[in-house]
């Protein structure tokens, strides 16, 4: 049974409780010398600070011999410090602890106890100054370790182990991970994620900042629903045909919105370039053969094919497919707002290089086994036309739930839970990720409550059922779809020369080396060798607890590919890229782009209001009767609008702000020197941009949100 709310919230307050008295029961004050301490204090920016108003902020110091000097007032209640993005310079004379190995920030309640949101801290002693990266809510009581990376067995000092131990036992406590379902239970077969059932119950560490918190708590997407209401009642009284579309974006981007590649929509030119570069971009594989159940045959497609025969160009890796004849069988459709009966057939779509390099489809089939339903651009222009409209309504459900949700969203969330349950805020593997992971435990939470539950507005736009979808994708689910290079091999995408103008591929490869040379670099300075992976113990209960619990718990024979025990450096840097990557880079792949290619319902329908047709059946009349209706595109356009917008104060990929997290000369080096790949990458971009006739821009440094947000 799920804790409840206010069971949790008790549970918490306990938990830290017990922590206050933990955290200062080994150490002993001894009798010393005095000294006078610098001491900098940086309340984040993103949330209002607290400690000067309600609370009073003492802090504590630790010396490298465990001596602990008495703990410092640094306000008085009334005192106008700690306001947000403020720094406060407190000089003290106490206790000659040395330069402090630990610190101790404490809130002592007056008023209401309201936890602090802190920066950094720096102590400044003779001269000598050490950092101490919090960038965390103080909520009562918090110890923060120097900001150099440590490695488990590279921490002599036992205080400073002890401290470390502490931190993680109270981390499990505070991070459990959702209950194992039953064999019977709707959530099985998903990536697990954090005990919580609403944003309250979310450790304040997961927190957005205050700015999306705000605008996220507004109901955006609702509120965007009844105003798309309010204008469909006072603008459209009917769609009449397929231009009438048109109009139900105009809420969102006024009379002047319609995109240029919406222009050429019914094109097989520009259905061939969104798949190679909209918004499922690695959907896309070689075909080694037809699938069985598909009634496509030479004789459909040699019009197409330059005088060559369909096993010929095959053979050559010249035909690429898109096959959803065995994903969604049996996997139950949904119903729209009115009740009515939604429809994403079992589609199977063939392209092909055409002599232009141009990718452009050449047959689709609807319903496996139905040779009916096998249509060409030799058929009639509405039969084709329909044809691709059935077929991408498919494809928009394929997108929502796998490549967008579970791909992205689902199975990086238990990344996140692993590396805060597990690694302390010293930990380099810690360092390096949190950046990528800390906003994507609210944002899912959301997400499972508005948008994958069977009632949600999403399920009853779109025609496949997410959450049983996502549970049947997740099975075969293996920690190399996540690995970019090995994903194009695995598909065939990987050939310049065989698939041309596929620039998704050029700019995520691109960033994928990118990103593993960061990631190179610093994991290398802390690993030098297989030794220091095996005896890294908290790296090793991260891997535990990610195989057994978070990513492959109900997959005991291969644990979803996660490498436990890690055994190598390049098995950890491998990890690390792919997380990064993931979280940054095929996110805002898969994510900004939905508005522009779903905002014109006949160019992406979310489903189908009648079954598919068969060859002659097409007419305009059963066109309009079968997109979707004015409400629900209107649904989907909101959703996918709201989808699309970054934050406003979104975090773009390389915004590491100075001494964040690292300290070390190493890694800060190696920040820098990622900040200027990412430029030089960029005007690449930029300047192949001009060249072609539908620039590329998702994947422009600027573009590419630092982590998983929205």
């Amino acid at each position: 049974m799920l804790i409840s709310s206010n069971l949790n919230l008790v549970l918490r307050i306990c938990v830290i409780a017990i922590s206050s008295l933990e955290y200062g029961s080994t150490q002993v004050v001894t009798e010393k010398g005095t000294a006078k301490y610098d001491i900098i204090v940086e309340t984040a920016n993103a949330y209002h600070g607290s400690g000067g108003k309600d609370n009073l902020v003492f802090i504590e110091m630790t010396g490298d011999d465990g001596t602990v000097a008495e703990a410092i007032q640094l306000n008085k209640l009334g005192d106008q410090n700690f306001h947000r993005g403020e720094t406060n310079l407190f000089q003290v004379e106490t206790m000659d602890v040395g330069i402090p190995i630990l610190i101790t920030l404490e809130l002592r309640e007056q008023r209401r106890m309201n936890p602090w949101a802190v920066g950094n801290v720096k102590i400044i002693y003779r001269g000598q100054e050490v950092d101490f990266p919090v960038h965390n809510w103080v909520e009562t009581r918090l110890t923060i370790p120097t900001g150099e990376g440590r490695l488990y067995q590279d921490v002599e000092n036992p205080y400073v182990l002890s401290a470390l131990k502490r931190e993680m036992e109270y981390t499990k406590v505070i991070l459990p991970w959702v209950r194992r379902p039953g064999p019977t239970d709707l959530t099985r077969s998903l990536p697990r994620y954090v005990d919580a059932n609403s944003i309250e119950e979310v450790p304040l560490i997961f927190h957005q900042t205050e700015t999306w918190t705000q605008s996220y708590g507004q109901n955006a997407i609702e509120n965007l629903m009844k105003s798309a209401i309010t204008f469909l009642k006072a603008k459209v009284n009917k769609l009449e045909d397929l231009e009438s579309y048109h109009m139900l974006y105009q809420l969102f981007d006024g009379e002047d919105g319609e995109s240029e590649f919406l222009n050429g929509w019914r094109s097989d030119e520009e259905f061939g370039r969104q798949h190679l570069n909209g918004i499922a971009p690695t959907i896309l594989e070689r075909c080694g053969k037809i699938p069985d159940g598909a009634q496509v045959s030479n004789d459909h497609v040699k019009d197409f094919l330059g005088g060559s025969t369909l096993d010929e160009e095959i053979k050559k890796g010249k035909v690429y497919m898109v096959d959803f004849t065995t994903v969604f069988r049996d996997v139950h459709r949904n119903r729209n707002e009115l009740g009515e009966q939604l429809y994403s057939p079992d589609a199977l779509c063939l392209f092909h290089v055409n002599s232009d390099g141009g990718l452009v489809p050449i047959a689709i089939q609807l319903v496996p086994g139905d040779p009916d339903t096998v249509f060409t651009p030799n058929d009639a222009e509405l039969d084709w036309i329909l044809a691709k409209m059935y077929y991408k309504a498919s494809f928009s459900s394929m997108h929502q739930w796998y490549y967008h949700f579970l791909l992205t969203h689902g199975v990086m969330e238990p990344f996140a839970v692993a590396v805060f349950r597990d690694l302390p805020r010293s930990h380099p593997v810690y360092k390096l990720l949190r950046p990528h992971l800390q906003t994507i435990t609210v944002i899912n939470l959301e997400a499972r409550n508005d948008l994958l539950n069977a009632g949600s507005a999403m399920n009853k736009a779109l025609g496949i059922e997410g959450e049983e979808f996502i549970r049947k994708m997740y099975k075969s689910f293996d920690m190399e779809d996540l690995c970019l290079p090995c994903l194009l091999e695995k598909k065939g995408l990987n050939d310049e020369k065989l698939l041309p103008n596929y620039y998704y591929r050029d700019d995520a490869m691109e960033l994928w080396k990118i990103i593993k040379q960061f990631v190179s670099t610093v994991i290398q300075h802390y690993y030098s060798e297989i030794q220091d992976i095996e005896d890294d113990k908290f790296l090793q209960e991260m891997m535990e607890d990610l195989a057994v619990e978070g990513i492959g718990w109900d997959d005991e024979t291969h644990r979803k590919g996660v490498p436990y025990p890690m055994l190598t450096v390049d098995q950890l840097i491998r990890l690390c890229t792919s997380v990064i990557f993931t979280s940054s880079v095929q996110h805002s792949a898969v994510n900004y782009p939905q508005y522009a290619q779903f905002k014109y319902a006949p160019n992406s329908p979310s489903a189908m209001r009648l079954p598919p047709h068969r060859r002659g059946e097409a007419t305009m009349e059963r066109i309009m009767d079968s997109l979707p209706d004015a409400i629900m595109s209107l649904i989907f356009i909101t959703i996918a609008s709201e989808l699309s917008a970054y934050a406003p104060d979104e975090v773009f990929l390389g915004d590491y702000p100075a001494n964040m997290l690292f300290t070390d000369e190493v890694p800060l080096r190696a920040i820098a020197q990622f900040r200027e790949d990412l430029s030089l990458y960029g005007e690449e971009v930029r300047m192949r941009n001009e060249k072609v006739e539908y620039p590329y821009e998702w994947l422009l440094p600027e573009r590419i949100a630092r982590s998983i947000a929205i």
